[in-house]
């Protein structure tokens, strides 16, 4: 604040406020943005879907055992579905025993559903 009786400080120019070049201010801001989001990506653990009916063919559970063991050896969780419609609901311990037979398999621990 000035004096009162202070007349050279009321005759002072004003702070000179430089502008700011907002094209490279935004570009710094995506740049920041792009790095935070290749950190985040490497950290990212996913979670894999297996999806099979309780009936699956020798084949076919070859197929999703080798998938699971791959998504688990990449780091991701791996959640297996077995399916069941209408009257397949009476066979609900073949599906049981199936999901504990991908457990005792693959030998880590899964998302069971």
């Amino acid at each position: 604040m000035p004096k009162v009786g202070s007349i050279s400080s009321l005759l002072l120019p004003a702070p000179h406020i430089g502008r700011t070049n907002t094209g490279k201010y935004r570009y710094e801001l995506q740049k920041k943005k792009r790095e935070q989001q290749k950190k985040s990506a490497a950290n990212r653990i996913d979670v894999k879907e297996l999806k099979m009916g309780y009936n699956i063919d020798v084949h076919d559970y070859s197929v999703h055992l080798r998938a699971a063991q791959n998504f688990l050896k990449d780091g991701d969780k791996v959640k297996v579905i077995v399916n069941l419609k209408g009257h397949e609901n009476e066979f609900r311990n073949n599906a049981i025993e199936l999901i504990r037979r991908i457990q005792n398999d693959v030998g880590e621990v899964l998302i069971i559903f």
